[in-house]
């Protein structure tokens, strides 16, 4: 009988241990997810952001931000957009304005983008919002005049309603440019008048002014349309001291020179030395009533006074800043002419209840703005 040599044994020995391993390995499975490499994790972040309508075309709105979990490459591409053709969307993330006549407030207040981001196989959506702010001072909203006072009085809208300047000086407004406001000495009597507007059953005025504090004790007129009759047809002033129910220097609104269509606005005083913004609207579609509508003063973009069946009759009238013009006759013609800036042959209109202090960005619209129109011209 032969016996095992130890060189037997030692190869007997390595092959029940490859048997061993082999048969406790698992076969290959193409289903098993266990094979498939470890998926790439996309995170994305969009953003919202708040612009003035009508940009420039390429103005940057902002940047989807992205990470992976392995610092791979990602694409990106615009998955859906409300408006077409609005944004552009570069390989970086950055969307810039593609069409600026999208960006209309009046026909696409907010705009929104979904941005897929994609690494490989696995994508991520971003959200983008673009809200429109409303440029008030435009054709779209009746704007008929507007004067920045920047050390002239033209006209700013394209409408040539240029005005006329009476002795009133240019200083400072309320973002320290220079010249950038009308100054107006309350003892010259100085102001600034407008040619006859289009008469509209519905307008807005809109304002800048800061009062200088002076002679509290009259009545300071911060813009009036007068007819020939001397007649207030409607203005926005402030009050004088002793004046029942109204402190010193309380805005106050009058309607077709009749005291049950003064308006005030609040029982509190303007502060003097401080740049305050007002307007008033009167809205006649607000009331069915023949020659009645929905007045509303405002200070700050914030309503302090409203007022319904308010009478309005339109009518030609001077327009005055700084004080109440009142027209004059014109001998020449046999009748009473409109003072229309300098078109006025005759002298120079009167001034009575003269403002101190500075005056600037008066607008004129030929129907009632909005609650969040006049919020933002108070904001410019």
């Amino acid at each position: 009988m032969k016996t095992m040599t130890f060189k037997s044994i030692y190869i007997l020995c390595a092959a029940i241990v490859l048997m061993s391993c082999d048969e406790g390995d698992e076969a290959f499975d193409p289903n098993d997810d266990s094979n498939e490499e470890p998926s790439v994790e996309v995170s994305t972040t969009g953003f919202t952001v708040d612009i003035e309508e009508n940009p420039e075309a390429a103005l940057l709105l902002g940047t989807v931000t992205t990470t992976t979990d392995n610092g791979s490459t990602v694409s990106y591409a615009i998955d859906n957009e409300t408006v077409a053709g609005a944004v552009s969307l570069a390989s970086d993330g950055k969307i810039h304005v593609l069409d600026p006549t999208l960006f209309d407030y009046e026909k696409n207040p907010i705009i929104t983008v979904q941005v897929a981001v994609s690494s490989g196989e696995v994508t991520d959506m971003a959200e983008v919002t673009v809200n429109l702010i409303d440029e008030v001072l435009e054709d779209d909203n009746g704007l008929v005049a507007y004067l920045p006072l920047d050390g002239d009085v033209k006209d700013a809208s394209g409408n040539g309603n240029h005005g006329t300047n009476y002795g009133a000086a240019f200083g400072k407004d309320r973002k320290n440019n220079t010249d950038g406001a009308a100054v107006f000495n309350q003892l010259d009597e100085n102001a600034i008048t407008l040619p006859t507007l289009a008469n509209s059953a519905s307008f807005s005025v809109s304002l800048w002014f800061k009062d200088n504090g002076e002679a509290t004790d009259t009545y300071r007129y911060l813009i009036a349309k007068t007819n020939a009759n001397q007649e207030i047809n409607y203005a926005l002033r402030l009050n004088r001291v002793g004046d029942a129910g109204h402190e010193n220097g309380a805005l106050y609104a009058f309607m077709n020179n009749n005291s049950s269509n003064g308006k005030g606005s609040t029982t509190q005083p303007i502060p003097s030395d401080k740049w305050v913004h007002v307007a008033i609207t009167y809205d006649h579609t607000a009331n069915e009533t023949a020659g009645m509508g929905l007045l509303t003063v405002y200070e700050n973009g914030v309503s302090v006074g409203t007022h319904s069946k308010v009478e309005l009759t339109p009518e030609n009238g001077l327009i005055s800043i700084g004080a109440q013009g009142v027209p004059q006759e014109d001998e020449g013609e046999g009748g009473v002419e409109i003072v229309k800036g300098a078109s006025r042959v005759s002298s120079r209109p009167d001034f009575w209840s003269p403002f101190g202090g500075s005056i600037d960005d008066v607008a004129y619209f030929d129907q009632a703005l909005s609650a969040v129109e006049v919020k933002a011209l108070s904001e410019m």
